[in-house]
């Protein structure tokens, strides 16, 4: 019977795999490459292998190991849209199992299987799949440092176990400064393993000593961001600070992004009623009643905080990954960003994964997964088949289709600019990025001054707008028009995450 289940498990697994990959291949290289994939391109063109090591902890808030796996990636396959978001894609899909083997090692395989299911497919992960950047990494080193971590308080343990597990964390923690709350988390439950009387194993000691030494890099790297933010009041200008209503949001985002009030609530009932009997033992059945007081009465007396070692790995990994970012938050400067706290998401499917287990009966089980995916797929599929990222390739081409010769184009931001000038194909037109008050760049605003200087000399101007509010917006365009521009609202043009405005000098019409 055992054998079966295993089989049947397996057969479960390699489902969900397929049904992953699918989702994440399906219109890779669909949409243009927005302004924070293009970052990550302009880094590994500009920068050989042995330079990346030094310049990423420099310059971004990340560390080199994706950047190095990508450049070595891109010198084989090229830098089209597609072969640039494949190696997230493996990522990705090659955590699916690893999701799968946690949480058969720490409750069931049913818990893993459900998990898994999450992972594949929720939005979420999907998105990060299908991007140029390198967070797919971090969940997959992150499933695997955690599989290994929990390998390791087995009896059948090797010393290989403990090697992996090393090699595992320390390039997880080498692939983003971040992930140290990982290590933090695993750290902490080691703390409380001790201070409640329970054994660790030796490999851990040694295996930490080896960690430790991966840190180094993040410390210069915090150092360095500390030291070189000049008057900014944080070294992460474009996060804000925490609010419950983010927090929660957040939470949500893990499962199902959407504006719809009505499906955020349904997305947040099944989630915290999943959670609610991932963390809990006892019989919710037996506690039912027809008399509300009587079904409160009944979950108190025999429902209770689970002491299971899984559940208790993951509460103390999401207090370590999830509630302690909120706190440095609010005592040092913000640092709660949902892509910076994508371990806790692990968690949280792991642990609504364990709240299915404790459904004793089939039918019901299967009704909660079909709950699940009714929370989670529609998001998804939206998210696939929607266009959601800045289409700088479309909005490039429209404004070189109508631009005369010699025409001015001013980007704003000016970190957006290199979305224009990577799907330019004209080289006779003046792009100028200039840079916007508020931007969360870090970037000192443009002087109207500057901006004056820019126009000057130029009949046609273009306008084109990304990652800036209405206001901004409203001020460029006033001091485009005091410069003796007049507004073409025939030419004015929307794409997603890009707008662009034609401006003619007056008296050239």
């Amino acid at each position: 019977m055992r054998r079966c289940r295993s089989l049947n498990a397996r057969h479960g697994l390699f489902a969900i795999v397929l049904v992953g990959a699918v989702v994440r291949l399906y219109g890779l290289g669909g949409e243009s490459l927005w302004t924070d994939e293009l970052i990550t391109l302009e880094f590994v063109q500009q920068y050989s292998t042995l330079e990346l090591l030094v310049r990423i902890p420099l310059e971004q808030p990340h560390l080199p190991l994706y950047y190095v796996v990508l450049d070595l990636w891109v010198s084989v396959a090229g830098t089209s849209a597609t072969a640039l978001r494949f190696p997230s894609v493996a990522f990705s899909v090659l955590a699916i199992p690893f999701v799968y083997l946690v949480g058969r090692d720490l409750f069931e395989e049913t818990a893993g299987l459900v998990a898994a299911l999450l992972f594949a497919l929720t939005q979420f992960h999907v998105y990060h799949a299908q991007e140029v950047r390198m967070y797919s990494l971090v969940a997959l080193l992150t499933l695997v440092s955690l599989w290994l971590f929990v390998r390791l308080f087995e009896e059948t343990a090797t010393r290989r176990t403990t090697v992996a597990y090393v090699l595992a964390t320390v390039a997880l923690v080498l692939t983003h400064p971040f992930a140290a709350l990982v290590v933090l988390a695993e750290g902490c439950y080691v703390v409380v393993r001790l201070a409640t009387g329970r054994s660790v194993p030796r490999a851990l000691t040694v295996g930490s000593a080896a960690i430790a030494v991966a840190f180094v890099p993040v410390a210069f790297m915090v150092l360095t961001r500390l030291s070189l933010g000049g008057t900014a009041s944080t070294p992460f200008p474009y996060i804000p600070p925490p609010t419950p209503g983010l927090v929660a949001r957040v939470t949500l985002q893990f499962f199902a992004q959407t504006a719809v009030p009505a499906l955020s609530l349904f997305v947040g009932a099944v989630v915290v009623g999943g959670l609610a009997l991932g963390v809990t033992d006892g019989c919710v059945s037996k506690s039912l009643s027809r008399s509300p007081r009587a079904t409160l009465r009944g979950l108190r007396e025999r429902i209770e905080l689970s002491s299971e070692p899984g559940v208790e790995l993951l509460v103390v990994w999401l207090v370590a990954t999830f509630v302690v970012p909120i706190a440095v938050s609010w005592v040092l400067f913000p640092v709660f960003w949902p892509r910076y706290v994508l371990p806790a998401s692990l968690a949280l499917y792991l642990l609504i994964g364990r709240g299915v287990t404790r459904v004793k009966r089939p039918q019901l089980r299967v009704a909660m997964v079909v709950l699940l995916l009714v929370a989670v797929v529609p998001v998804t599929a939206y998210e696939l088949t929607t266009d959601t990222r800045e289409q700088w390739d479309e909005a490039t081409a429209y404004v070189e289709n109508e631009a005369s010769e010699g025409a001015l184009v001013v980007v704003a931001d000016q970190i957006t600019e290199r979305g224009f000038e990577h799907y330019r194909t004209r080289s006779d037109l003046d792009v100028e990025g200039v840079v916007v008050a508020d931007s969360g760049t870090g970037r000192s605003p443009t002087t109207d001054e500057e901006i004056s200087a820019l126009l000057e000399g130029h009949d046609e101007v273009w306008l084109v707008f990304s990652h800036t509010d209405s206001s901004t917006e409203r001020e460029l365009q006033r001091l485009t028009r005091e410069n003796g521009y007049v507004s073409d609202e025939k030419a004015e043009r929307t794409f997603v995450g890009v707008t662009v405005h034609r401006y003619e000098r007056e008296g050239e019409r």
